[in-house]
């Protein structure tokens, strides 16, 4: 596939993921105000696979969340070189230090969809930046690796 190709797959994938985003944070009349202060946008790192050797570890991408909501979309860089889009939802402690994601991830080579569970830990750099550090279980499939991945993130008005 043609480097063309593959960013036009990966402007879709961003599009789609944002316009989900936005759909189910406006579905209840509660979540209906979205006020700047609501929203977290991060990019992704780096991981560090316990296979090193089989995967790549530059995963650089881009997320955003709705905090009242907890929805999240986002884009990376897989493991395998692949373009990866996300959607899920984010539960976090009541002090926002421990997250949990769920959702679903494209991009990868055993199905078009796959399930996504990632744990994770928030680290305060500032007021409004952290470092987030997440770890990515192994898939049930033969060859796959874990990781730690790295992440930054910024809220606005908190």
């Amino acid at each position: 596939m043609s480097a063309a190709a593959l960013l036009m797959r990966a402007i879709a994938a961003v599009a789609f993921c944002a316009a989900c985003a936005l759909v189910l944070a406006f579905a209840s009349p509660a979540h209906a105000k979205l006020a700047t202060d609501d929203w977290l946008a991060g990019a992704h790192l780096f991981s560090r696979h316990e296979n090193a050797a089989a995967f790549k570890d530059g995963n650089r991408g881009a997320y955003v969340q709705h905090l009242r909501t907890g929805i999240t979309a986002g884009i990376v860089r897989n493991s395998y070189g692949r373009t990866s889009a996300y959607l899920g939802h984010t539960w976090h402690t009541a002090d926002g230090r421990f997250a949990l994601t769920a959702g679903a991830i494209t991009g990868y080579p055993d199905s078009p969809v796959s399930p996504l569970l990632i744990p994770s830990m928030r680290l305060p750099l500032t007021r409004n930046l952290a470092a987030r550090l997440s770890y990515l279980p192994k898939p049930p499939r033969y060859g796959a690796s874990s990781a730690v991945h790295l992440s930054v993130e910024t809220t606005w008005g908190r």
